[in-house]
């Protein structure tokens, strides 16, 4: 399996499709592809244009995904972070949730799904799954803001044993760090640090979440406003502002000159939230080496649905 990347910069619905609504139709339901029935069906919306002359899509792309989803069947991601670094609101966001995650046994002889007993009292192990959005499989590391030895030594045995599955779908797809930002001082302990330098360095794709991204736009905002902006002046430029100093003085010093992928995160409208978590996936396609991957993570989300359809039509 190989899919290229495109020579061309970004496209649009309407510079694909006869119709843009084709190409929107046809991204909703890739995303659910799972049998091969769904093939005549892809048949019938690839070719449905005016002039009757079939798109640069073509059914063997769609045939592919379908094989690729029997072979590996969901996106395993591991997020890490403290506790209340808003891990929880991120993936909820991403799948589109309203309750918490179940549990996913991999043993017949157990529910597929069953309800988790409690919040924080599952380990790394355990395979977390919201029925708003079966593609996914998260684990979720448990705070270790307090420096465990114990839980940073489970969290790296973990990404090794992961990393020496044979199967595809066993192994570890992407590492989401969730990393809070309303303590400025001390953005990491040094085991986070330690445990940050190490999955930045390894084998398996990173990308880096920095969330409460408000608190710095508040300082930012006092700032400005210090200097003798307005109070709308200094509202509007905050948020700009507050970016500005974090590429400057935070990135360089948890990373140096080279950076994973990552995005910031603050509270914001559902609208706005979603534009975020399809940044979110773009950046984790962006940081995966491997194409299969790439197409898996493409199959399963349903928040960047521009990227869905560049995929579709590949």
């Amino acid at each position: 399996m190989n899919v290229q990347p495109r020579d061309s910069g970004p496209i649009s619905s309407s510079s694909v499709w006869p119709h843009p609504a084709q190409g929107i139709r046809v991204a909703a339901e890739i995303v659910s592809v799972s049998e091969e029935s769904h093939i005549p069906r892809y048949a019938a919306l690839l070719s449905d244009s005016a002039s009757g002359v079939l798109p640069r899509a073509s059914i063997s792309a769609v045939d592919e995904l379908i094989e690729l989803r029997k072979k590996c069947g969901r996106f395993r991601v591991l997020v890490l972070g403290r506790a209340n670094a808003g891990k929880t609101t991120l993936l909820k966001a991403v799948c589109g949730a309203a309750g918490d995650p179940e549990v996913l046994y991999d043993s017949p002889s157990q529910s597929l799904l069953s309800p988790t007993a409690g919040r924080g009292e599952h380990n790394i192990n355990t395979q977390l799954v919201f029925p708003s959005n079966q593609g996914f499989i998260f684990h979720d590391s448990r705070g270790f803001e307090a420096g465990s030895d114990e839980e940073m030594k489970a969290v790296t045995e973990f990404i090794q044993k992961k990393g020496d599955s044979r199967e595809l779908k066993d192994q570890l797809h992407v590492i989401w760090y969730c990393i809070p930002t309303d303590n400025e001082a001390r953005l990491l302990s040094g085991p986070e640090q330690e445990l940050l330098r190490k999955c930045s360095a390894g084998p398996v794709p990173l990308v880096v979440i920095f969330t409460k991204f408000d608190s710095l736009e508040a300082k930012a905002f006092h700032e400005l406003k210090g200097t003798g902006l307005t109070r709308q002046q200094a509202q509007q430029d905050a948020p700009q502002h507050a970016y500005a100093e974090f590429q400057r003085c935070h990135l360089p010093h948890l990373f140096g000159e080279k950076h994973p992928k990552y995005i910031c995160l603050k509270k914001q409208n559902n609208t706005d939230i979603q534009g975020k978590m399809a940044e979110l996936i773009q950046q984790t396609v962006d940081a995966i080496g491997v194409d299969a991957l790439k197409l898996l993570l493409v199959s399963v989300q349903r928040n960047n649905l521009q990227l869905t359809i560049e995929y579709a039509v590949r």
